[in-house]
């Protein structure tokens, strides 16, 4: 008789409140692994809880977003891993590509080209500087190097004018790197009465610490550059 009573005062309830803890488990489908597993906040189906206090992985049951606290989380950060892969949230890096845009305007003195007859390749001259994102380009030497964290793929666009002359005119552009010709960038011609008018952009692959520059070389003693601009744009690693 008095096992009787202790089966219907012990044990039948603790069946009972077990089956209940099984099935609500299973309805809610909650799992929680870590620091307190029996405990697991109502909104989410899954937590990992470390034992440093509010730091935890987790699911939302309703959203399905994951959330990962642990210490270095913040608004507009970006999820990422070290060497080692251990992940953190980082605040993303400053983007400092170059981007610069250099110009001779209306109303400068002219540059005076000397002709192609006497081997003469001329660097040109860019008197103003319009953007200069990074302090890339030396305007006393008309020389953009680039930074060291700058290798990658540019693009270099030019656009160039000369003096209005009574006869023909021929003048061809080019992209200098660390001295040597890398390859042409414009071509302009003209006839009597007119001046030169060119323009032209390439893409080039570039190293940390190359020094680049715009020649031009002409078939006459007389092309004076009137109007030219340069614009040097990062475009990817």
């Amino acid at each position: 008789m008095n096992a009787q009573k202790l089966l219907v005062k012990f044990v039948l309830p603790a069946i009972v409140t077990g089956a209940a803890q099984l099935i609500a488990t299973e309805a809610n489908a909650q799992v929680k692994i870590g620091t307190n597993p029996t405990v697991i906040d109502l909104n989410n189906n899954l937590e990992v809880e470390a034992s440093t206090a509010n730091r935890k992985t987790f699911i939302n049951k309703t959203t399905g977003q994951v959330s990962i606290k642990d210490g270095t989380e913040g608004a507009a950060k970006v999820f990422t891993s070290d060497a080692n892969g251990g992940g953190s949230w980082q605040a993303p890096g400053v983007q400092n590509t170059p981007v610069i845009v250099f110009e001779r305007r209306a109303g400068t003195p002219f540059q005076n080209l000397p002709p192609e007859a006497n081997n003469a390749i001329t660097k040109i001259n860019f008197t103003a500087e319009v953007i200069d994102k990074g302090n890339d380009y030396n305007s006393a030497t008309d020389t953009f190097t680039v930074p060291a964290d700058g290798t990658g793929y540019y693009q270099i666009s030019g656009i160039f004018a000369s003096q209005l002359q009574s006869h023909n005119l021929g003048a061809s552009f080019f992209i200098y790197v660390n001295g040597t010709n890398r390859r042409p960038l414009a071509i302009g011609n003209s006839g009597p009465g007119a001046g030169i008018t060119a323009g032209g952009n390439a893409i080039v692959h570039l190293n940390a610490g190359d020094l680049v520059d715009i020649r031009v070389t002409t078939t006459t003693d007389d092309v004076n550059l009137t109007l030219c601009q340069l614009d040097i744009l990062f475009v990817s690693k």
